[in-house]
């Protein structure tokens, strides 16, 4: 199954499984029609956030392939709001002597 296909099927089932909108699913592969095969997919919410979706290959008939998929349990937020939330860039009036510290020296590296 190309992975155009199965990323329409994956979001008409989460669709139709919670009565939302059809979300935004992106396969980075075809799946193999082999019982036990999986990829992985990711929706990507409107906010940027995404959230990884497990497909796994449950049965094949002729030409048929049906699969059962997995939401992870918990979304990574968009990388733009991750840093932003994360490490706030300090107020342009700020003065950045004060936001490094320390003394300037060697680098040393353990083993």
């Amino acid at each position: 199954m190309s992975a155009d296909k199965l990323a329409t099927m994956v979001a008409e089932k989460l669709a139709a499984t919670t009565g939302q909108p059809k979300p935004d699913i992106t396969c980075p592969e075809d799946l193999v029609g082999k019982v036990g095969t999986t990829t992985r997919c990711t929706l990507t919410a409107d906010d940027g956030s995404t959230l990884g979706v497990t497909v796994t290959v449950s049965s094949v008939d002729n030409d048929q392939i049906n699969f059962d998929f997995k939401a992870d349990d918990k979304a990574s937020p968009a990388a733009n709001r991750r840093l932003s939330v994360a490490n706030p860039p300090p107020p342009a009036s700020e003065d950045r002597s004060r936001v490094i510290t320390g003394k300037a020296g060697k680098s040393r590296f353990l083993r």
